[in-house]
């Protein structure tokens, strides 16, 4: 299909409903340099399709043009995309600028056994993505396999999630190992509102993940709901996120009571040079947060910038760190200058067998730290190991280290 044009296609109102594509082969389908400018897809039902055992290996879509297409109100409600295999596609100089996927409803869709291997999204442009109000609940992602994915170099510049709704999403046994997102650019990105309440993400595998040079600026997150999320069994060992700019963050109002991130893996973690100048923490929940036999050692945090961080009212009652592994974290040279605890609330927090043997604090900057009214009562720090540790700030590495989860 190389060179196909298809600008200014009108598909509004279309009924897909009940279709089923079982078994499709489209291996080594060419799409080179196809023209979709300008498709309307508005109002289009795809309800209860059914494209199990889709085989599109190796297809190439090399410089496709999606611009300005409209998918608003776009309704792929129990969509069944079971065992679905898109091995090896090259998706190389995508260009979605202006998509709009606004109100577009995800709900119950299965996505089970997805095999996205080798996938190649590189010089990938989704400028101005607009998917607010979508609905992805219930949203089954289980088995996923994004293993040696490549989105190096993608543009998601101005990216609207605006009120997204991953309610009861299902991501478990999802394989993201040796991802490639080098030079990935999500500046000015906005989830806010987003409801990512009980969502299981539970074994997820992002080893030897590279977010060097990683652009978040003036990501917003405020009001996010991650009640009750399951990360068990995270392992994001040997990740780098070497250079990452989070600047300007806003995690303000963010409620991450009951999160379980028990037993992640971060052994050999690079956070070199991770700017998080002017992050906005304040009123943030982590009541009841499982922190349970997480490893952290070797993590590298090296010239990280947490200047002004507002952690105001922060609660993170009954946090449980038992077993917490944070042997030889490097912090070195840290800035937190005006960094704002007051009122914080760490009331019956567990740190029982934590291990911050050989922890290099050197340098650490805390200037006018606010910390009136902490409150520590029963916390229980037993057999916490801070042999040859540089005094600092315990409480703050902490906090640190769950909001870059």
């Amino acid at each position: 299909m190389g060179i196909t044009d298809m600008g200014n296609t009108d598909m509004g109102n279309i009924d897909m409903g009940n279709i089923h594509m079982g078994n499709t082969d489209m291996g080594n389908t060419d799409m080179c340099n196809t023209d979709m400018g300008n498709t309307d897809m508005g109002n289009t039902d795809m309800g209860n399709t059914d494209m199990g055992n889709i085989d599109m290996g190796n297809t190439d879509m090399g410089n496709t043009d999606l611009g300005n297409a409209d998918m608003c109100n776009t309704d792929i409600g129990n969509a069944d995309m079971g065992n679905t295999d898109i091995g090896n596609i090259d998706m190389g100089n995508i260009h979605m600028g202006n998509t709009d996927m606004g109100n577009t409803d995800m709900c119950n869709t299965d996505m089970g056994n997805t095999d996205m291997g080798n996938t190649d999204m590189g010089n990938t442009d989704m400028g101005n993505i607009d998917m607010g109000n979508t609905d992805m609940g219930n949203t089954d992602l289980g088995n996923a396999d994004m293993c040696n994915t490549d989105i190096g170099n993608a543009d998601m510049g101005n990216t609207d999630l605006g009120n997204a709704d991953m309610c009861k999403t299902d991501m478990g046994n999802a394989d993201m190992g040796n991802t490639d997102m080098c030079n990935t650019d999500m500046g000015n990105t906005d989830i806010g509102n987003t409801d990512m309440c009980n969502t299981d993400i539970g074994n997820i595998d992002m080893c030897n993940t590279d977010m060097c040079n990683t652009v978040m600026g003036n990501t917003d997150i405020g009001n996010t709901e991650m009640g009750n999320t399951e990360m068990g069994n995270a392992d994001m060992c040997n990740t780098d996120m070497g250079n990452a700019d989070m600047g300007n963050i806003d995690m303000c109002n963010t409620d991450m009571c009951n999160t379980d991130i028990g037993n992640t893996d971060m052994c050999n973690t690079d956070m070199g040079k991770t700017d998080m100048c002017n992050t906005d923490m304040c009123n943030t929940v982590m009541g009841n947060t499982d922190m349970g036999n997480t490893a952290m050692g070797n993590t590298e945090m090296g010239n990280a910038d947490v200047c002004n961080t507002d952690m105001g009212n922060t609660d993170i009652v009954n946090t449980d760190m038992c077993n917490t592994d944070m042997g030889n974290t490097d912090m070195c040279n840290t800035d937190m200058g005006n960094t704002d605890m007051c009122n914080t609330d760490m009331c019956n927090t567990v740190m029982c067998n934590t291990d911050m043997g050989n922890t290099d604090m050197g340098n650490t900057e805390m200037g006018n730290a606010d910390m009136c009214n902490t409150d520590m009562c029963n916390a229980d720090m037993g057999n916490t190991d801070m042999c040859n540790t540089d005094m600092g700030i315990l409480i703050c590495v902490i906090l640190i280290w769950v909001m870059l989860i």
